[in-house]
Order: structure tokens, then sequence, then C-alpha cells
């Protein structure tokens, strides 16, 4: 069997199995309707199971991960967090909070510019821009994708760009009062195939000094990756102090030519 055939096989069976997972899920849901105490119960046993996973130990699989040493286990699989992230859907997107935008909505958010502009036109504030790829959006008039790969962009001859965790709309959505340990991972764009283009710069370039970053006008000396993700390491280890408002602004620079970086996720512990 060629690989398409074999790839459609395989994804019209998992699309028979979601429908039917889909169809029993709306059944449930339809004989519980008269029920008017039900959405009560199932926030209940939301509580209930966030409580469990918070008190139980984490399970040897988590434990034997090669976190670096320095970074507390249970703080990077249970502790606060704030995730600055470009990819969709995203909640903190469509509500405007990412962007502070008053644009809001699963259609008319801010969609940020796309990556041929972005690479000419860097924003005159300094920042890094919310990019998209053109080839990746639908032109139907009636959406029917909602999982794009968007990232934030810097460019060979851009000079620093920088962007601010927790920006004032994260901390009033997702503050928790408490302050963050400054523990910083960030996610590169994944490469269609994991086939990158030429001059898409990773973790492994920052290295070969192609592109640098800094956190509050700190330099980041390495990045430790764990899968597509890495932590950001300065001369005393992973933890990072945050600025006098409690935030981190994190600023990146491409020193290669013809070159550029593609981050979709800034988190921040």
């Amino acid at each position: 069997m060629s690989c398409r055939k074999w790839h459609a096989l395989y994804g019209n069976l998992m699309a028979v199995w979601l429908m039917n997972v889909l169809e029993d899920a709306l059944g449930e849901l339809a004989n519980q309707a008269s029920d008017a105490s039900f959405p009560d119960k199932i926030r209940s046993d939301e509580r209930a199971e966030y409580d469990t996973f918070m008190k139980v130990d984490l399970p040897k699989t988590v434990r034997d991960m090669e976190i670096p040493n320095d970074i507390d286990r249970n703080l990077f699989f249970r502790g606060s967090n704030i995730c600055h992230t470009a990819r969709l859907p995203a909640q903190s997107r469509h509500l405007g909070i990412l962007t502070e935008s008053s644009m809001i909505g699963e259609d008319s958010y801010e969609k940020g510019v796309e990556e041929g502009h972005a690479r000419h036109h860097p924003p005159e504030d300094g920042s890094m821009a919310l990019v998209y790829a053109a080839n990746e959006r639908e032109t139907c008039p009636v959406p029917i994708k909602k999982d794009y790969k968007d990232f934030f962009y810097v460019g060979h001859g851009h000079g620093w760009r920088q962007l601010t965790v927790p920006n004032d709309s994260e901390v009033k959505a997702y503050g928790t009062g408490e302050p963050l340990r400054g523990v910083i991972a960030i996610c590169f764009a994944i490469c269609n195939w994991n086939k990158c283009p030429k001059g898409n710069l990773r973790a492994e370039h920052f290295h070969e000094m192609k592109a640098s970053m800094r956190v509050n006008n700190v330099t980041v000396r390495q990045m430790t990756t764990i899968d597509n993700c890495s932590f950001l390491k300065n001369a005393d280890g992973h933890i990072w102090k945050p600025n006098k408002d409690g935030r981190f602004e994190i600023s990146a620079k491409v020193h290669e030519s013809k070159s550029y970086t593609r981050i979709s996720s800034f988190v921040v512990w």
C-alpha cells in the first residue's frame, strides 16, 4: 500500500472514531440537559480532579525527564505560569489578551502581519512582530480551520526586538497574585515536516552566535533544549530576576545575514 493510501485510510478511520466519540458525548449531554445541577457537578468534578493532580506524586516517566537540576520539577508541571503564545487557537488571542487589543472574537481577533511584510517592515516601537504565514491562511469565506502556527518574528537588520511577559492583560486574566519564579522557556515555530527553510534560526544557531537573546538586559548564555522548547540560562543558571514591575522583558537580535528567528511561545513560571 502506498504512503498516500495508508494515510488516507488512517485518517478516515480516525475521523470515524472521533465522530463516534463526539456522538456519544452529545448524547450524554442531551440526557443530562434537564438536570439543572449538571453544570455544577461538572465544575465540582473538575475541581476534585485538579486537587488530586496537585497532591499525588509525579509519575516515574515525569521524574525521569532530563530537566535542569536548578528547576523544580513540581514547579515545571504544577506551578503557575504565563504562556505568551502566538499559536492558534488560543483564548488569549481570541480575547485580545496577548495583543492587548479591542479586536476580539474567533474570527475578528488581531491577526498580526504577513511574514513577507514583517521581513521588511519591523514594528516602529521595537517590539517583536506577531506574524502569520499567508500560505497557511485559507481563502474560504466560511472559516473551516482554526489551528494556525503563528509566531513572533525577528529578522536580520531589525536590531533588538523585545516583548514583555506577562503584559498587563495577562496579569489581569491569569495572574494568581503570587510572583513568578523566573524560569523561562521559549518554543520555536515548528517547521513543516521538520524541514526548516534556509536562514531559519533555532536554539543551536543561538549557541553559534548567529543570534542573541537577553532577559531584562541580562545576556542569555545558553539554551537547554527539551523537545521543541528551550529553557533560557544565564551565567548563574536557569532562574531569572524580574524587573521592578515583576515582569520579564525578553529581547532578541539576529546577527546572521539573510536570517531570521520565529518563536511561537514564551512561557514564564
